[in-house]
């Protein structure tokens, strides 16, 4: 009789799995067509839309699975369906963390203005204060987004000429990443550049023009040389931040400052909290270039982290940014700072630093 009972035990389990695996089933694949619907996403055939639906519902049943075990932990980090959801982890790095081809050391400057810092004379935050959030005073523009061109040199240069001309002349303008590509010279504009191969073409050019006079088309063209003239952002040289985090938040506590950073498959569901891993650990592969807007402390359980600004769009992250670990060199984030220069009320910015409360 007792062995009766446990085959019926057995029959009545295994149909309530497979009824649950059905209803997830279906729940997945409803979630599945309403992505479809947001992003826009189509496929040439049914086939194509059957293998991208089962790449979809491997991440959505790991993310779920992730944040369920997250739950009652300290950690703040969570993540999440985005844009991403249907593409593995070799596509998305493929496309997304390639954005600088090469160590760029191998660079060398048409300006020899790319020297280190020198910490003791040059003129940035003397003591860096326990935070910072550029954003607070209007020195970035809106989260923007390369789309599929390995553009992200670009996007995070302009970035940084963007904050710097609205330090030195109160102008928040979006800048043009078009112009770059276009016109700076790098042949592989879409496959990876470098952040000072774009501040060379601006300080070479006079300037950039804005990205409504020139628009941005996620593909490398001809250079529109009847654009060029406009000379809405500019910067006088740039600098080498020393790699390491404190210099790092000296720079940033004087301006936006742009990084290059190792990205892992980690950054692919990213969708909020404060990054801990997720890095590429090679320090010439899977590199993307983004800007540091600032930096901060979280009150409940004291985490020091970078608030960094991406280039894929508002949907990804906390509303286009990432929040990373500080103080551990996450990602390499600290060893390819490079900081613009400008002609700066130089005693106007110190003193807004220094009213700052210094890390204590």
């Amino acid at each position: 009789m007792a062995w009766i009972i446990l085959w019926f035990i057995i029959l009545l389990l295994g149909s309530i799995h497979r009824g649950m695996s059905q209803i997830t089933s279906v729940n997945i694949s409803q979630e599945f067509e309403r992505w479809m619907i947001k992003h826009e996403r189509t496929y040439p055939n049914n086939s194509e839309k059957e293998r991208r639906f089962g790449i979809f519902r491997t991440r959505f049943e790991s993310i779920e699975l992730f944040n369920t075990q997250q739950e009652g932990k300290t950690s703040s980090f969570k993540k999440g369906i985005n844009m991403f959801s249907d593409m593995t982890a070799e596509e998305f790095l493929s496309i997304y963390a390639s954005c600088q081809n090469d160590d760029p050391s191998k660079y060398i400057s048409s300006f020899g203005v790319d020297s280190t810092y020198d910490v003791a004379k040059d003129d940035y935050a003397d003591i860096p204060p326990v935070s910072i959030d550029w954003r607070d005073e209007n020195l970035v523009t809106p989260v923007k987004n390369q789309g599929h061109c390995g553009s992200c040199w670009a996007f995070a240069a302009v970035a940084a000429v963007e904050g710097s001309m609205a330090w030195n002349y109160g102008i928040n303008t979006s800048l043009s990443e078009q112009q770059i590509l276009d016109c700076s010279g790098n042949a592989d504009g879409c496959k990876g550049g470098f952040t000072v191969a774009a501040f060379d073409y601006v300080i070479r050019n006079g300037g950039l023009n804005s990205e409504e006079n020139y628009g941005y088309v996620a593909k490398q063209g001809t250079c529109d040389s009847s654009k060029t003239d406009e000379h809405l952002g500019r910067i006088t040289g740039y600098k080498k931040v020393p790699p390491n985090e404190y210099d790092l938040a000296k720079a940033v506590a004087w301006q936006p400052i742009p990084v290059s950073i190792s990205v892992g498959a980690g950054f692919q569901d990213y969708q909020g909290g404060i990054l801990r891993g997720g890095c590429s650990y090679n320090p010439y592969k899977n590199k993307h270039t983004v800007l540091i807007v600032g930096y901060g402390r979280t009150e409940d359980h004291h985490e020091d982290y970078w608030i960094v600004k991406n280039s894929w769009g508002e949907d990804w992250g906390e509303e286009g940014y990432v929040r990373m670990y500080k103080g551990v060199n996450l990602c390499n984030i600290a060893d390819n700072a490079i900081s613009p220069l400008n002609t700066y009320d130089v005693e106007r910015r110190k003193t807004i630093t220094r009213n700052r409360r210094a890390v204590g």
